[in-house]
């Protein structure tokens, strides 16, 4: 069998799709440590937030609304009964 070797442009054309196809498996897979350190501190931040409405409920009361950009409490008005 004869020895055939690629062109040096089908060589130089090969091996940089090779590079980019490894550089793009790697950018997924950083892309998903990414996201799952993401989803963890997620579930922190909710558990965090939790804990926290609950102890300022406990202070202002159950009905208590809170303006997130101003701090201001004030008393939930009551829902109209129905006839």
């Amino acid at each position: 069998m004869t020895e055939q070797k690629l062109t040096p442009e089908e060589l130089t054309q090969i091996q940089e799709l090779n590079k980019e196809f490894g550089n793009l498996k790697m950018q997924i897979a950083d892309a998903v440590v990414t996201q799952t350190k993401c989803v963890a501190r997620l579930d922190e931040v909710q558990s965090e937030f939790g804990k926290a409405e609950k102890s300022l409920a406990e202070k202002y009361g159950e009905k208590s609304i809170i303006d997130l950009h101003t701090g201001e409490v004030t008393e939930a008005a009551e829902e109209a009964e129905e006839i």
